[in-house]
This record gives C-alpha cells, structure tokens and sequence, in this order.
C-alpha cells in the first residue's frame, strides 16, 4: 500500500531533505506498481519530469514553485509540489493519481524488465 507523505514546510537551503523526500516517495510508488527495476527507466517506461509553475494571478510573474511528476507510460502517477511564499519559506506536498482500474491497467501492461546495457 501506498503511503502519502506528509506535507512539510522547511527552508530552501533543505533542498537535499526535498529531494530524498521525494526520491523516497517516488520509490515507494514505483515498487508497488512493480516499475522498480532500472531497466525501466531505461526503456522510458518511467521518468520524472520537473517544471517551473505559477499558481499566482499572474502568470508572467517569475516564481520558485515546481512540480514534480512522477510518469509511467506517459501517465502521470504521483507529485510533488513545492511552493515558495513570500517569507521565502518551502511547502511541499504530495499527491497520488492512482484509482484502483488505472493501478491495475499499469500491472497488467507492465513488460518484464531487461538488463540494460
């Protein structure tokens, strides 16, 4: 079973603690669906992708806050949202996608991991 982490507030010099935050979670969700194996990312099957976002009114304004998308098959499965505010303080929140017809469409179309090369 999957287990939402927390949300936590830090600061930005805690970027080392965010990033194993997530890596953990990230990992947590990848052994359940059974992607665990480097060979998966390898193929593409798995990959996390990174972008700046704003959430302000203003969408031109520059802004610190990033989500973290963890896909399978191109299906984003899991987040990690990290959001600044004015005191320059860190939240970061998870999120999962998963129903129980989604996690088990990902199981079943899972191919058998190959050793890369």
């Amino acid at each position: 079973m999957i287990e939402l982490p927390e949300p936590f507030t830090c600061l930005p010099d805690d970027a080392v603690m965010i990033h194993q935050r997530q890596t953990q979670f990230f990992v947590q969700v990848l052994e359940e669906l059974g992607y665990s194996a480097p060979s998966y990312t390898h193929a593409g099957f798995v990959r996390i992708e990174s972008r700046q976002i704003s959430i302000e009114s203003d969408p031109a304004s520059p802004s610190e806050d990033r989500i973290s998308l963890l896909l399978i098959h191109d299906r984003p499965v899991a987040s990690a949202l990290n959001r600044r505010d004015p005191m320059n303080r860190c939240y970061v929140t998870f999120a999962i996608y998963l129903t129980s017809a989604i996690k088990e469409q990902l199981i079943q179309t899972r191919p058998e991991p190959t050793n890369p090369d």
